[in-house]
């Protein structure tokens, strides 16, 4: 590409880049000139932004995304309005054209629809009636339909015709209307006749119905008496006495009570019953039915019709309306979208004025806010095209490192790594602009850019180089610039030529994140030290000191300035003028300087001068580098290092060889070294000895560390031959010395240990013996059994299974901490990480080996460094590691084999330990108690006496795991051993011990952890001394109480699933039951076994067949039958089912086809049979242990259940005719209907019958097919007619003519079949049929009717006439009706007739089950300072599924829905708590007062923070805002991590008055929702209104109870040596303030606020200073809404003149001066005032003598005037610091204002970097009585003196400057609050708040 004139070929050369600590190189290419399209998505577009965007562009395209609305904002909005108010007017007329379309087009479609329904209404009212008709009839069929409908139609209905499509089209077209019609006809009521004449008459009958039954004794004339009596209300008592006395009946009126026990369908169904049996009573109760039923019906019928067809025509008419709104909305929208297409194009011509112009297209426009006027937003979606100016592109390659080279160069220096370069960013620049110089600066690049008109600096992310506005802007005007970097030091320097020639220095520092540039102080001319004229700079580097820096001249000499002391060093360096100077650059440690020389000779060499010398050595150190190296071409050099700081290098770029050279420097400084040696330090004597007599005292070691005769021995050894153990020495000569010395080595171990050996050692043979003479093979050595002795190997080697980091309980997987397998137990549930858990070597031995043992565990625990890892190994012959160090991390395992048990020995890591944090001790502890039998606790209870602090992590164990869930768990005997007692002390010891347990218990009451942890066991041992002879002897006594303690585990199987799932549990924080999730995991292995299991008969068959094991002891399980290498298929499918039924079949018979089919199936059923009995047996044994009730259980039956049925499904034989030949199909039942196979040669295997016409004993085969009827023949043709049969069309015909040759054809030629089939389709067709999931299915039955063809039927039944073909309506099982066609009948129903589960869930009230198993998910929490990882713990509460069967042949089960057949069913309570959501886990309708749960994470939550918007705490190293969520903290824990708190709620009371003991009404807005007030409420409260238990321990709730403000002495910070002892307050939470001289202090004091502390009053430590008030007395601090303190003894003085903002600062000085004035006879600090508007003035200086009264009357009379000028004000203050400066006392300066004025950052710097040039760094406070607004100027100036205090030079006798920012909201009393002296330290106050309130 042609480069333009104004680009340099010099721009494309390869620039180095290199930091600190990363490095890379930069390369450059020509981007010619093109077109650009860019997105354009501006947010929230006004109209005012829409308009002036538009009118931007000269040309103007319209997408065809964009829609009708968007061009109506386009028109209304974007300013065509005015341009094209015509068009505006056109388009507004055809909008409205077409919404007039579209309305009238929906009227006429609504009238239209009108008037069809009101053609067909009289039709639908009589279909309507003959439809209610029948629905009466089916309730009284003793009634008559046509009866109903002559006394219900009119005459009108009556002469129509039967339509009852017209019905069926409304129902098919409003699929609810037949359910508007079921609840109409339910709400009508029919079944219960209302008429009272009826009512009457009903009554009566029942009352004489005996009479009625005996009718036929009475007379015509008796009877109809009777009957008028009954029916007409008569009341003739002679005639009833006459019937009674004739029926000799007793009256008893019954009618109350028989009247409401028959209902009216029994009764009349009743009546006609007894009408039929008494002809003589037809006559009247016709009558009666006549005149009273019928006329009910139809007025019944009546109102059911008006409300039906009401009904209709409503659904009839939102159905029309919806259909017209449709059709009219498409054709109206098809108009609009032609004219919106015509309008378009008519306002894109309008704008396209430049064709070769920026070009914008709107895609999408949209109202995005509605709004009044301008404060309506819009969203614009489209792109410009523009033209884009040619420019240079770079690309940045950063070298990267391989993790091989990394971990070589960290192990040598000089190794030879070999960096990659990759492509980090690319960039642009202008062909006008040049890159000076680009640095990686740690993540971040700094690039520095020449333009014509300035210097920009960018400092940004890789990916976003030279984005953006520069960080910093610097004018060129004439100036030559240099720079200097330092990354470790976050500096930049700025060293520049002004026009005079003068050089200026400015240093400016980056931020923390690297983001940004920040000014130190104004740039200062250095020319003041340059006696012999302006010097020429041309090179600068950051010097040794802390802010230094280092000017190299053209002439040689360097100077080094320095910001601190604002002068140069005396020392000069004088570089020699024959050494020329290509570049300096710092190394990176700040030791020295190395100087690139340009040598023209031989290439560039290097030099090194060092800081702490400098000046000294003019030539430096020269380095020459190695020969081959070509630098001479090098044209750029770095100083960087590689890996470590340490490894500093030189980088050199050589251009034209494309290539960076890279030489390890290694600078040394002198130091120097200390010894240290001990005044009593004596020569000792030092015994001879050899060399090699380590590998002998080794064992001396082994013994020492290890038991040799321990409390219980390992018996896993059974069998041993050989002779006792020997030991041989292989030497190269026979060494009698060997035998005497370890013999020698045995006595002096016995007498300096007093370890117990019996004789063990004593009985080792030792010898030694030449190589040459030993006979290998017959040596004598001892022979075991290998497993035996494999196991004892495998048992010496304790293997580490758990750790406990980052708060969490962390499993590891065969002794292997994996970071990779760790992330992918990311979320994981708890069967998922049960599964990851190995055990190692172990795992085969508690799962196989010896799995059937019953299991104890032995654990130590207890204080690092006290031997618990000696005596568990002297206890169970273990091998854990220790020493006086601590090594043991974790928890580690071990087992000791005994005869009868396992004993699992547990060895953990020390608590209270400063590596592990109290909840990582708490899951440590709870994991011990909970899987021991026997804990040992070690104590040095001579050194730490504070029992209740040891049993911390033990108390707060109680509140997770609860031991009533888990009765296997929590069984432990608690052995507290208290070591090194001495035997006089033993029962004081013991006592004291004893009497501080019973005060934790009674202290904690029922939730003591002895209790809770372990079941009330404990027993205090103490342990003497070590090398003491019944050191030994007392582990006798613990391994007594280990054999009491009986067995919690009953199988070793048993234990490694436990512990297991323990391990899970605690690593997923599942606080629930642990039987639940052994349930469930043991029901995984069993689901995850069972297809193979039922299909093969083995576990698994790949990669070989492994057999069914019990899951517990791995004892196998017996065959037990012979169905080894049968295998079955559990497909659903008939296709999959084929070739395994296939191969079942074969297994039988060959051709089983040829058999009988009924044996077959016989077969078939007998071997599932087996097979299932045998899987029964194993799914039996496996959880036998799990409860039948346990859902998991129920669960798993269900599972077999399934399996039985696919099993049994799959052996189904099809057994319908083969398409093939006439033997029964043995494809799978259900196959594809269109091919039946029997799986023969279809050929019949008989011979042919027809014996005299062939040669003798010839046997001639049948030629038929197989399973014909009839003789066999070998030719149809050769021995009968042959002739094609008259019936070969239909189904079993044998197609020849079975008659002999030329018989008469009378009747036809017919075949010999005894039979041919009717070919007619089966009847059972289209038949609606319900499937079990639910949904509607049509059934047609494919086969053909089996009926003889000549035999007359009316019903085409196929060859399954007997079996009903259609599937349960409850499973996938077929209908076990023996009739086929039953499903004709659409009343039928379709069951198997077996038991089926209920699908529906649990209707009771509560929750069936909680999930205790939290669900933890790994998510990001993002908050208004900090992004990070952290774990979401929820809980999901399920409702079960119902386990009441259902009976066979019913559809539902009688009763309620229920997740257990208990008769008392468990149900949770259904409460939750607010913040967590975790739901209670007490039973529902608890006694308990309140709720309890285990709590997660608080996701409803969100933290409310004292202070501003800008507000912070920080919680466990991390920083929160207010409205920042709080879902990272769990309920249970958040309250200790913050310590002594208030918490807040929303306030309950609407005036605000609710202050008391427990709670303390805020005044201030508080976020989140600061509309609502609240108030800070106890810890106490808090949970109360939760209603939930308060999980925090006793101990905890009463330090919560206390006030959370702490003493502000320095003594309580932590310094290097010793942690942070904080002093709090001794009061309630919310006391009122109490008086200085309080009495109730004690030895302690009372702050000035009004707290009391315990420890000495830190105001009496204090130091002296130099106070300076710089005072803001501008206009704007006359406004009133701040005012002096009332009633005060100067209010009157200051109110005079300064009854507003000003005066409020007088009132708070006043206070700050009584508070110093009245601490001290004499005052040791000297006052300043500055008072300052426009201009400034000092109004008292250096006043240390005056009083309080004194001081105010000085500057009472001030009053507000005039504008605002911070730098005057703060140089005037720098002014008054440097005239009054005393060493003795410190500089301050309060700087009151109301903020509302700019500052400039270098006016700041210089007050802060003068004070520490003068010897003590500056503590600045600022104090805002105004907006929070106006406040920004006032923390700028705080963060700068912060920042420049902190990195001042220490001055050892004091400590760092405080600064700080103060608002000022009301007024407010300073004293003290500057300073940080004599009052109380109040932390940041937060809480997490509900933030879902209504």
């Amino acid at each position: 590409i042609p480069l333009p004139p104004e680009v340099s070929p010099s721009f494309f050369e390869t620039k180095l880049v290199a930091g600190e600590c990363a490095q890379g190189f930069l390369t450059s290419k020509f981007i010619p000139s093109s077109k650009k399209i860019e997105t354009f998505v501006p947010q929230d577009c006004t109209r005012a932004v829409l308009a002036s965007t538009l009118a931007r562009f000269r040309n103007l395209r319209l997408g065809s995304q964009l829609d009708e609305d968007g061009f109506a904002i386009l028109m209304e909005d974007g300013g065509l309005k005015e341009q094209m108010p015509d068009y505006v007017a056109r388009w507004k007329e055809a909008k409205e054209e077409v919404e007039n379309m579209r309305q009238g087009e929906r009227s006429a479609l609504m009238s239209s629809a009108l008037s069809e329904f009101a053609l067909i209404r009289a039709q639908l009212v009589r279909e309507v009636k003959v439809r209610l008709s029948k629905a009466i009839v089916d309730v009284y069929p003793h009634l008559k339909v046509a009866r109903i409908l002559k006394s219900s139609l009119t005459s009108t209905e009556e002469q129509m015709t039967d339509r009852p499509e017209l019905l069926q089209e409304l129902h098919a077209r409003y699929p609810s209307l037949a359910n508007a019609e079921r609840r109409i006809i339910e709400g009508g009521k029919i079944a219960y006749i209302d008429s009272e004449s009826y009512k009457r008459i009903k009554a009566r009958l029942l009352d004489k119905q005996d009479i009625l039954l005996e009718s036929e004794k009475l007379s015509s004339k008796e009877l109809k008496g009777l009957m008028d009596i009954i029916l007409k209300d008569g009341s003739d008592e002679g005639l009833l006495a006459k019937i009674y006395r004739i029926l000799a009946w007793n009256p008893v009126d019954r009618r109350s009570y028989v009247y409401h026990r028959v209902s009216d369908q029994q009764f009349l169904a009743t009546l006609t019953e007894v009408v039929s049996q008494k002809p003589k009573l037809m006559p009247f109760l016709k009558e009666m039915v006549r005149s009273v039923i019928y006329p009910w019906v139809s007025q019944k019928l009546e109102n059911l019709t008006q409300k039906v067809i009401e009904k209709i025509e409503a659904m009839y008419v939102q159905g029309s309306e919806d259909q017209a709104r449709i059709h009219s909305d498409a054709k109206a929208q098809t108009e609009m979208t032609r004219r919106l297409s015509e309008f378009k194009r008519i306002v894109e011509n309008l704008f396209t004025t430049d064709s070769e112009a920026v070009c914008l297209t709107i895609n999408k426009l949209r109202r995005k806010r509605y709004g009044y006027g301008a404060f309506t937003t819009f969203e614009v979606i489209g792109h410009w095209e523009s033209v884009v100016d040619p420019c240079i592109q770079y690309t940045l390659f950063p070298l990267n490192l391989t993790e091989s080279d990394k971990a070589g160069i960290q192990e040598n220096s000089l190794f030879l790594p070999r960096p990659k370069a990759s492509i980090a960013a690319a960039f642009k620049l202008s062909v006008e602009d040049s890159v000076r110089h680009i640095q990686f600066i740690g993540n971040k690049i700094l690039l520095i850019v020449d333009t014509p008109s300035f210097v920009n600096i960018w400092l940004s992310d890789r990916s976003r180089i030279a984005n953006g506005r520069p960080t910093k802007q610097l004018p060129r005007l004439e100036r030559r610039y240099h720079f200097a970097i330092s990354e470790q030091r976050r500096l930049f320097a700025i060293v520049y030529t002004d026009l005079q020639g003068h050089p200026w220095l400015q240093l400016q520092s980056f931020d923390e994140t690297l983001s940004s540039l920040q000014g130190r102080g104004s740039p200062v001319d250095v020319s003041q030290w340059y006696q012999d004229g302006p010097p020429n700079v041309t090179h600068v580097c950051f010097a040794g000191g802390p802010e230094e820096i280092c000017l190299m001249e053209k002439s040689g000499r360097a100077r080094i300035y320095s910001f601190v002391s604002q002068g140069f060093r005396a020392a000069i360096l004088q570089v020699p003028p024959e050494i020329g100077i290509h570049s300096i650059h710092s190394a990176i440690d700040n030791s020295s300087m190395i100087l690139v020389e340009k040598d023209p000779i031989h290439g560039h060499q290097f030099r090194v001068y060092h800081w702490n010398s400098f000046g000294q050595l003019p030539q430096g150190f020269s380095l020459a580098p190695p020969d081959g190296l070509f630098l001479h071409s090098a044209t750029a050099f770095g100083v960087t290092s590689i890996v470590q700081k340490s490894n500093v290098a030189l980088v050199a770029l050589l251009p034209n060889r494309n290539t960076m050279r890279c030489l390890n420097v290694q600078i040394k400084t002198k130091n120097t070294s200390y010894s240290f040696k001990s005044k009593d330090e004596r020569n000792i004597k030092v015994l001879e000895t050899t060399v090699h007599n380590s590998l002998i005292d080794c064992y001396s070691d082994v013994w020492a560390r290890f038991p040799v005769v321990s409390a219980i021995k390992r018996e896993t050894i059974t069998t041993c031959f050989g002779e006792s153990p020997s030991l041989t020495f292989i030497c190269h000569h026979d060494s009698h010395l060997l035998s005497s010395y370890f013999k020698q080595m045995i006595r002096e171990f016995e007498e300096t240990t007093k370890k117990p050996t019996e004789g063990l050692l004593n009985s080792i043979k030792v010898s030694a013996a030449v190589t040459e003479q030993i006979d290998w093979c017959n040596h004598g050595a001892r022979k075991f059994k290998s497993g035996e002795w494999f196991v004892e190997l495998l048992c010496l080697i304790p293997i580490h299974i758990a750790v406990a980091q980052f708060n969490g309980f962390v499993p590891l997987k065969d002794g292997v901490l994996d970071p990779i397998q760790e992330q992918r137990l990311l979320g994981a549930t708890v069967d998922q990480i049960i599964t990851s858990i190995s055990l190692g070597w172990y795992e085969s031995i508690f799962s196989s080996y010896m799995a059937t043992k019953p299991v104890k565990v032995i654990s130590s625990m207890g204080e690092q460094s006290v031997g618990k890892s000696f005596a568990l190994n002297h206890v169970v012959d273990s091998s854990f590691a220790g020493s006086a160090l601590r090594t043991t991390e974790g928890v580690w395992l071990s087992v000791c084999p005994t005869k009868d048990t396992l004993v699992v020995a547990l060895d953990f890591e020390g608590v209270h330990s400063i590596e592990r944090s109290p909840q990582e001790d708490m899951l440590l502890v709870l994991f011990n108690t909970a899987i021991s039998n026997m804990v040992l606790f070690r104590n040095n209870f001579a050194i730490s006496r504070d029992v209740a602090n040891m049993f911390t992590s033990f108390q707060a164990s109680t509140a997770l795991l609860d031991p009533a869930a888990n009765p296997n768990l929590f069984k432990s005997l608690l052995t507290i051993i208290i070591k090194d007692v001495v035997e006089g002390d033993k029962k004081e010891i013991v006592k004291e011990f004893s009497s501080k347990f019973s005060q934790i218990v009674c202290d904690e009451q029922e939730a003591n952890f002895i209790t809770v942890l372990h079941d009330s066991q404990l027993s205090v041992i103490p342990w003497p001394v070590i090398q003491s002879r019944s050191f030994y002897t007392l582990f006798g006594r613990v391994r007594a109480l280990l054999l009491r303690q009986p067995p919690t585990h009953a199988t070793a199987g048993e234990f490694l699933l436990t512990l297991k799932t323990l391990m899970a549990k605690l690593k997923a924080q599942d606080w629930g039951a642990i039987d639940q999730n052994l349930a469930r995991h043991r029901v995984s292995l069993v689901n995850a076994v069972l297809p193979s299991a039922i299909a093969s008969g083995y576990a698994e068959l790949v990669p070989e067949p492994e057999e069914l094991r019990n899951l517990d002891n791995q004892g196998l399980i017996p065959w037990g039958d012979d169905t080894r290498g049968i295998t079955f298929c559990l497909a659903r499918s008939p296709i999959d089912r084929a070739a395994p039924l296939a191969n079942l079949v074969k297994t039988w018979k060959e051709e089983a086809a040829r058999y009988s089919t009924e044996d077959l199936s016989n077969y078939l059923e007998d071997l599932v049979s087996r097979r299932l009995s045998r899987i029964q047996d194993w799914v039996k044994c496996s959880v036998s242990r799990f409860p039948a009730e346990n859902p998991e259980i129920r669960s798993l039956k269900s599972t077999m259940e399934d399996y039985e049925e696919q099993l049994r499904a799959g052996i189904l034989l099809c057994l319908i005719g083969c398409s093939s030949c006439h033997l029964p199909c043995l494809l799978p039942r259900g196959h594809d209907p269109a091919r039946h196979d029997c799986q023969t040669s279809h050929q019949c295997v008989g011979s042919c019958e027809y014996v005299d016409q062939h040669f003798e004993d010839e046997i001639v085969p049948c030629g038929l097919l197989a399973g014909h009827a009839g003789r066999h023949l070998c030719d149809p043709i050769s021995h009968s007619c042959g002739e094609p049969c008259k019936f070969s069309g239909y189904k079993g015909c044998q197609h020849s003519c079975a008659g002999v040759p030329g018989h008469p054809v009378g009747d036809g030629h017919v075949c010999s079949a005894n039979r041919h089939q009717c070919n007619e389709p089966c009847s059972l067709r289209n038949v609606i049929v319900m499937s079990n999931d639910g949904n509607k299915l049509t059934y047609t039955c494919p086969k053909s009717c089996s009926a003889a063809h000549d035999e007359k039927h009316d019903v085409h039944v196929c060859g399954d006439n007997l079996a009903c073909p259609i599937k349960c309506e409850l499973c996938n099982r077929l209908c076990t009706m023996g009739d086929h066609l039953h499903g004709l009948d659409d009343s039928e129903l379709h069951l198997c007739h077996q038991k089926h589960d209920c699908p529906h869930l649990c209707e009771a009230p509560g929750i069936c089950r909680i999930e205790t198993e939290p669900k933890s998910i790994e998510t990001t929490f993002v908050g208004a300072h900090e992004t990070f990882q952290f774990t979401k713990y929820t809980q999901i509460a399920n409702r079960l599924r119902c386990v009441i069967p259902i009976e066979p042949g019913h559809l539902g089960h009688i009763g309620a829905h229920s997740h257990s057949t208990a008769p008392e069913v468990f149900h949770f309570c259904d409460a939750e708590c607010k913040n967590c959501g975790y739901i209670c886990h007490l039973p529902l309708n608890h006694p308990q007062a309140e709720h309890d749960t285990k709590h997660g994470s608080m996701q409803n939550t969100s933290w409310a923070i004292e202070g501003d918007a800008s507000a912070v705490i920080e919680i466990q190293g991390r920083k929160y805002a207010a409205r920042d969520a709080g879902t990272p903290h769990i309920c249970s824990s958040v309250c200790s991590q913050i310590g002594r708190h208030a918490h807040i709620d929303y306030c309950r009371s609407p005036d605000g008055s609710c202050q008391g003991n427990e709670s303390l009404h805020i005044k201030e807005r508080m976020l989140p929702n600061s509309h609502r007030p609240k108030d800070w409420i106890s810890h106490k409260l808090f949970w109360e209104r939760t209603g939930f238990k308060d999980p925090y321990s006793r101990e905890e709730q009463a330090e919560f109870a206390r006030c959370d403000v702490q003493c502000s002495g320095k003594e309580h910070e932590a310094t290097l040596s010793a942690p942070e002892r904080p002093s709090f307050c001794t009061l309630p939470i919310f006391h009122p303030p109490q008086p200085l001289d309080w009495a109730g202090a004690g030895n302690g004091y009372v702050s000035a606020d009004g707290h009391a502390f315990s420890c000495v009053n830190p105001s009496t430590m204090h130091q002296a200073f130099h106070v300076i008030f710089v005072l803001d007395r501008s206009s704007s601090m006359g406004g009133r809404d701040r005012q002096p303190l009332a009633n005060t003894p100067s209010a009157s003085t200051i109110t005079a003149n300064n009854n507003n903002r000003f005066g409020a600062v007088l009132s708070a000085l006043l206070g700050f001066w009584l508070s110093r004035w009245s601490n001290n006879a004499t005052r040791r600090d000297a006052y300043s005032v500055i008072v300052f508007n426009s201009t400034s003035q000092v109004v008292l200086a250096n006043d240390f003598v005056s009083s309080p009264e004194v001081l105010l009357s000085q500057v009472a009379s001030i009053r507000p005037n005039g504008g605002t000028h911070f730098d005057g004000a703060l140089k005037m203050a720098q002014t008054t610091m440097e005239n009054h400066w005393a060493t003795d006392r410190a500089p301050v300066v309060i700087f009151l204002s109301d903020g509302e004025c700019q500052v400039s950052d270098p006016v700041i710097h210089d007050i802060c970097n003068r004070a520490v040039a003068l010897g003590k760094a500056l503590s600045f406070h600022a104090v805002s009585f105004g907006d929070n607004q106006w406040s920004q100027p006032l923390r700028k100036m705080v963060t700068i003196a912060e920042q420049i205090a902190k990195n001042a030079p220490r001055d050892p006798l004091t400590q760092v400057p405080q600064c700080g920012y103060t608002d000022a909201i009301d007024t407010i009393r300073l004293a003290e609050t500057f300073l940080q002296i004599s009052r109380s330290l109040h932390k940041p106050k937060a809480s997490l708040i509900y933030s879902s309130a209504s």
